[in-house]
């Protein structure tokens, strides 16, 4: 299930950073921004992922399980925008502190949505 989920990630965390790249680069979007709509543009794929390649959750998508997951993004997201905020301070540019805040995403991502999101439990809260 690691496995699947770090590759579903990588292709996740690819269209998240390509947004984001385009967004401060190019557009000249604040960090905190670009990051919001690298997360918004991956959340569609990202669920698809998630419920049918990785946790393998055959479960009739509820709305339940949709809120979850757009929470989990939430959370995601301000994990994300603080980490990117504090090393924006020490120096780190508006890329390298998101890579910097890649894996602290990362992990938050997978423990909700294991433990929380895609749960085996139908529904469970």
């Amino acid at each position: 299930m690691l496995i699947r989920y770090i590759l579903a990630g990588l292709l996740n965390t690819f269209i998240a950073f390509a947004v984001y790249y385009a967004s401060v680069r190019w557009l000249q979007a604040p960090a905190w921004l670009g990051n919001l709509a690298g997360i918004v543009a991956s959340i569609l794929s990202g669920f698809l992922f998630s419920k049918h390649f990785v946790f393998n959750h055959a479960a009739r998508t509820s709305y339940k399980v949709v809120l979850k997951y757009v929470v989990t993004y939430a959370a995601q997201y301000v994990v994300g925008t603080t980490v990117i905020y504090i090393f924006l301070r020490f120096g780190l540019s508006a890329i390298e502190a998101y890579i910097v805040a890649v894996p602290c995403m990362v992990a938050v991502s997978f423990i909700l949505q294991r433990y929380w999101v895609f749960t085996s439990r139908p529904d469970a809260s």
